[in-house]
C-alpha cells in the first residue's frame, strides 16, 4: 500500500493544514507521529498503528477527488493533534474538526454547499452544533481549554472545562464531552440539534 507521505502533492496539503491546525488549536500532543497517509475504506479516520504512531486514511474515493482529500485531510489533521491513547474522539474533537474542515481555504466554489447539500452523518451535525454553543462564548476556545487544560481532548473533565469557559452552561459541557459514538444522547436531552449543526456548517462554508 502506498505511503502518501512520499507523495510531494498529499504530503505538502497535509503539512499545510497541520501547521494550520496547531495555529488556530495549540500543539500538537508529544510523541504522536504520523507515519503513513494512505488510501483505505470508505471512512476517512486517524487511526493507531500501535502504541505511539498514527495512520490517517483517507477514502478511496479521494483518489481521483482533489476537493475530497482536501477537507479529508484538514478534518483529520484536527485529530492528530489532538489524539492521546484512545482512538475514539469525544464530540468536542470532532466538532473542532468539522469547523476547521469547513473554514480552512480553499476549495473549489460550490464544494461545500454540496457537502452539505448531499447529507452529512448525524453525528457532525450534533458536533457541528455543540460546536457552534462553545465557540459563541469564546472564538479561541479550543486552543484556550487545550493550553490552559489538556492537549488530549478524550482527558479533559467537566470541571477543566468549566475552569476554562466559565461562560458554558453545565449541559453543554456534559454534551460537548461525551464520546461521538453517544452523539444520540445529546439529541434525545435536547442538547444539541441537528438543523441547528446544519445551519452552523452553512454559515462556515460562506
Amino acid at each position: 500500500m502506498t505511503n502518501l507521505l512520499d507523495d510531494p502533492m498529499i504530503s505538502g496539503l497535509y503539512r499545510g493544514y497541520l501547521a494550520q491546525a496547531i495555529n488556530r488549536f495549540g500543539p500538537a500532543v508529544h510523541g504522536r507521529p504520523v507515519r503513513s497517509i494512505v488510501y483505505k475504506g470508505d471512512i476517512p479516520e486517524c487511526t493507531h498503528l500501535n502504541e505511539t504512531d498514527l495512520e490517517i486514511r483517507l477514502t478511496e474515493s479521494a483518489r481521483q477527488n482533489r476537493q475530497q482529500q482536501k477537507i479529508q485531510l484538514s478534518h483529520e489533521a484536527v485529530h492528530v493533534i489532538c489524539r492521546g491513547p484512545n482512538t475514539t474522539a469525544r464530540l468536542i474533537e470532532e466538532g473542532t474538526a468539522v469547523h476547521f474542515s469547513m473554514t480552512v481555504r480553499p476549495y473549489e466554489a460550490g464544494y461545500l454547499k454540496k457537502v452539505i447539500d448531499w447529507g452529512l452523518p448525524p453525528q457532525f451535525l450534533v458536533a457541528a452544533d455543540l460546536y457552534r454553543k462553545l465557540i459563541s462564548t469564546r472564538r479561541d476556545a479550543v486552543k484556550h481549554i487545550r493550553t490552559k487544560q489538556a492537549l488530549v481532548l478524550d482527558e479533559l473533565t467537566t470541571d477543566q472545562l468549566a475552569d476554562a469557559i466559565p461562560a458554558l452552561g453545565a449541559t453543554d459541557r456534559e454534551a460537548l464531552l461525551l464520546p461521538l459514538s453517544d452523539w444520540q444522547i445529546a439529541v434525545q436531552q435536547g442538547w444539541a440539534d441537528l438543523e441547528s449543526g446544519r445551519a452552523a456548517l452553512r454559515q462556515w462554508a460562506r
